[in-house]
């Protein structure tokens, strides 16, 4: 009986700076090529559907490849049956994009691979949970590098040059002087007669419109250009501000003037007790009812109070946000000094490390048996050519036969060499004070409000999947905690709870092993 054909969609990307071989990235050819490779190891009877996006960036999803891939798992059956990727951050770099891709993976019954992180495969709750810390880990790094980027910028405005990419109108960039402008005179009376017009003439953004025809494309761009303290010769970036080294267009008293009329145009929002307020679980609470609750706020008297609200026409279900979004944390907190919990959370990953590794073993020993009959074969055709039993007619026919066994012998050396590295081997007793350390540290950390709104967020965000909540008569609430790892425990408001997410504590704390900062054996 013939067997089934399996479908693999594979997908690459390479970011802005391109795909060539001098760029860090790899290309999109040796990212398709190696993926291929990788299948066709795993399964000899597939067919492949190639979708690539060449010079998009991975911070969102607004790639045509992306937007491929979420249309055919919109279908129903879906066109191919496994995902795969060269490597995680390939498909995305925020771990808020990349969840619902995995929640349609897993609607679809398709499966995922990244070939160069072996340890992730869209089956098993250990695999989701580290999916979701893969992804926050490349979320980290861009966000590392915005950091990265955002300091260079201040440095540069700190020396008096220009931060910007865009030269505003009345300036061009200098050719001679990196970050430095020249004044374009014919656009800068353009300026001068606008700033004159708005602070002597008092005259509004139609009239001036009506001066310059074509010039002004909308009532933003005016008053963008009477705020820019760049006309003034002075450069505001973030906390920096500073004298620049290029000319001024605007005398400083008429751009102050300006300033001043502005903020007349400005309505008022300040209200009593109206800060914003950073919805801790927003996207992840869902009602009774199975429709998402959406953040809103409402002034009652002269407070104004938050809370996650049903979606629903007809529901009217309202949980304060305030109170769940503390509970959820306190919980989290708690587990992170749980010694019980940590130690039955990572004695269930050395559980699952073990069967990795007695797997990874069956499959070398399965590698050097087709090793050893790949090798016989070629070296087979080879002493054909050694003994003259081909000759011109079928000369063409065995070189191609020797081309194949060749490439499939080094084949089959390479994934044996990704197989025969090392496993490593963690100590139990050894791990677990450790932890405990780092935990208590953490939990300090967060008790103390030492740690800012978006890593506490992303502290949830890698543990749970959704909170399922009702508001109950007597001002309490019933919540319902769906975790990454799929366990679940029903919880009524006032009780001691115990949350069993302490993985992403530990996923740290393989890092650091990864790093040798830590000293165990493997």
């Amino acid at each position: 009986m013939k067997p089934s054909t399996k479908t693999f969609l594979l997908y690459a990307r390479v970011s802005p700076k391109g795909s060539q071989w001098a760029c860090d990235e790899t290309s999109i050819a040796v990212q398709l090529a190696d993926m291929r490779a990788r299948v066709l190891s795993l399964c000899g009877n597939a067919q492949f559907i190639e979708v690539f996006d060449e010079f998009k960036s991975g911070k969102d999803l607004n790639r045509p490849g992306i937007q491929r891939i979420l249309d055919d798992l919109s279908q129903s059956p879906c066109p191919w049956q496994c995902l795969v990727v060269w490597n995680l951050d390939r498909l995305s770099r925020s771990l808020a994009d990349a969840i619902p891709i995995f929640a349609k993976l897993r609607d679809a019954n398709c499966e995922f691979i990244s070939i160069n992180q072996e340890y992730l495969s869209y089956t098993g709750a250990m695999a989701r949970y580290m999916l979701h810390q893969t992804i926050a880990l490349a979320e980290l790094e861009r966000g590392m590098t915005s950091e990265r980027v955002t300091a260079k910028l201040r440095w540069i405005a700190s020396q008096g040059k220009v931060p910007f990419a865009v030269a505003p109108m009345g300036y061009v960039k200098n050719p001679e002087v990196k970050n430095t402008l020249l004044v374009d005179e014919s656009k800068a009376e353009i300026i001068r007669t606008v700033f004159d017009l708005f602070v002597n003439g008092k005259l509004g953004y139609s009239e001036i419109k009506a001066r310059f025809p074509g010039v002004f494309k909308n009532r933003q761009q005016l008053y963008r250009i009477l705020r820019n303290p760049l006309y003034i010769g002075e450069i505001h970036y973030g906390d920096v501000v500073t004298q620049g080294d290029f000319p001024a267009i605007v005398e400083k008293s008429v751009f102050e003037q300006a300033q001043t009329l502005l903020s007349g145009f400005r309505r008022n929002y300040a209200k009593v007790n109206g800060k914003k307020y950073d919805y801790l679980l927003s996207g992840l609470v869902l009602c009774h009812c199975g429709r998402h609750m959406t953040p809103y706020s409402v002034k009652k008297g002269e407070k104004r109070f938050f809370y996650y609200k049903c979606t629903g026409p007809d529901c009217k279900n309202a949980v304060n946000a305030e109170s769940l979004d503390a509970m959820v944390v306190d919980e989290l907190v708690k587990n992170y000094t749980h010694e019980s919990t940590i130690r039955t959370a990572v004695q269930a990953y050395l559980e699952d490390l073990e069967t990795a590794n007695a797997k990874r073993n069956c499959r070398r020993q399965e590698l050097s048996k087709s090793l050893e009959a790949a090798r016989k074969k070629e070296n087979g055709i080879a002493n054909m050519f050694l003994d003259g039993l081909v000759d011109q007619s079928n000369k063409g026919y065995w070189n191609a036969e020797l081309a194949s066994a060749r490439a499939a012998r080094e084949s089959l050396e390479d994934e044996l060499k990704k197989l025969s590295a090392p496993s490593m081997e963690l100590d139990l007793d050894k791990l677990m004070p450790e932890l405990l350390e780092a935990g208590a540290e953490w939990a300090k950390k967060i008790a103390a409000g030492e740690i800012e709104s978006s890593i506490r967020r992303n502290l949830v965000m890698s543990a749970v999947q959704s909170c399922v909540c009702m508001a109950r008569e007597d001002n309490s609430m019933t919540f319902q905690l769906n975790l990454v790892m799929n366990c679940s425990n029903i919880w009524r408001a006032g009780r001691d709870l115990i949350i069993t997410s302490v993985f992403s504590l530990f996923c740290g704390y393989r890092a650091r092993i990864r790093r040798g900062l830590v000293g165990l054996n493997g």
